[in-house]
């Protein structure tokens, strides 16, 4: 599901948010099984893909947000 915000994203949207209210925390879940060839490159690209929608979160919604990786290689390899 889309994340509305005020302006137009590249990214808005994660496989899973989880949002807590009570300790004003927004977890912003991928999951991602790419081939195990540069593994670190895809880290790198996936958590600045998703930094603008963290931003956009923390202003509209007034959370601290944070992107977890669930990152498995097609050959097992996890990081």
């Amino acid at each position: 599901m889309q994340v509305h915000t005020d302006k137009t994203i590249k990214i808005n949207k994660s496989d899973i948010i989880i949002k807590d209210k009570l300790k004003r925390t927004c977890i912003l879940i991928d999951l991602t099984v790419p081939s195990d060839q540069n593994t670190s490159l895809k880290v790198t690209e996936t958590l600045s893909k998703y930094k603008g929608l963290e931003i956009k979160i923390s202003k509209i919604w007034g959370m601290e947000t944070e992107t977890v990786l669930v990152f498995i290689g097609a050959l097992g390899v996890t990081k």
